[in-house]
């Protein structure tokens, strides 16, 4: 498998997703990233507060895989901020399990079946 090449590096957050950044940090949040599966819908990643890494301990997130809340326009408009796993090195994102978004697992769990990412933007200071 190859290393996926489309990872850039950032000093700044500018991304053009303004509300994104600012519902985030009204939350408590810092924001690490972007992403998107292509080049009009972008999700924008977060770091986990030290609640979210009580949460997430336990998870079935594999090694060189990283957990982040995200937001999207169709997250904020529901009011919410989920967790994802995104394995830079191959390019993949993975979305919370079903069963783990309805509250029915007792540890987070992410789908196995990842979603090709057409590019991840990091800003230098959260690497």
């Amino acid at each position: 498998m190859t290393a996926f090449e489309n990872v850039y590096f950032d000093t700044h957050p500018n991304w053009g997703e303004h509300s994104l950044l600012d519902y985030g940090r009204q939350l408590g949040y810092t924001e690490v990233g972007v992403c998107g599966v292509d080049n009009r819908h972008s999700l924008v990643l977060f770091e986990l507060t030290p609640s979210d890494v009580a949460i997430v301990r336990g998870s079935n997130a594999k090694s060189g895989e990283r957990i982040f809340r995200y937001v999207s326009g169709s997250t904020v408009a529901a009011n919410i901020m989920p967790l994802c796993a995104i394995d830079s090195g191959l390019g993949y994102l993975y979305s919370l399990s079903q069963r783990s978004s309805d509250g029915l697992s007792e540890q987070v769990r992410f789908d196995r079946r990842p979603t090709k990412l057409a590019f991840i933007r990091y800003l230098t200071s959260s690497n």
